[in-house]
């Protein structure tokens, strides 16, 4: 039985002096923190070491690329080739798990034959005259 007090002490000791530690936490968090981590130890048996604590340093994420970033990609792959229109970049970008409004498609083509990496030519398709994008 002494032993088990002894535990108990040492495992309410450990608890403590993790949860002093922490700083810039408020007195009120630190109690339900120290509660929290007291029930657990008590519960599992197993007692929390500080690393386990401690959040991994964060990596920040590389940036997610943008729409216009994703349609230069298909120009770099030869994609521009032949004359492309926005509905047909739309669906490539769909069959690749993109998946963009045609008005957001489009005013990225646009962006891209402002920066010179893309040329519009007017094809006539159907009857009606539209935009076709192609390799400058």
């Amino acid at each position: 039985m002494k032993s088990t007090r002894e535990d108990i002490a040492k495992t309410i000791r450990h608890a403590f002096s993790i949860v002093e530690n922490i700083d810039g936490l408020p007195a009120d968090f630190k109690v339900a923190a120290f509660e929290v981590l007291l029930r657990h130890q008590l519960e599992s048996g197993r007692t929390i070491t500080q690393p386990e604590l401690r959040r991994a340093p964060s990596e920040k994420k590389p940036a997610r690329a943008t729409l216009t970033q994703r349609i230069s990609e298909f120009v770099a792959e030869g994609f521009f080739a032949t004359p492309k229109s926005g509905s047909e970049v739309r669906e490539e970008l769909r069959n690749r798990g993109y998946h963009y409004s045609v008005e957001a498609v489009l005013m990225s083509l646009l962006n891209l034959v402002r920066k010179r990496e893309l040329r519009r030519i007017v094809e006539t398709r159907e009857g009606k005259s539209q935009y076709s994008y192609v390799n400058p």
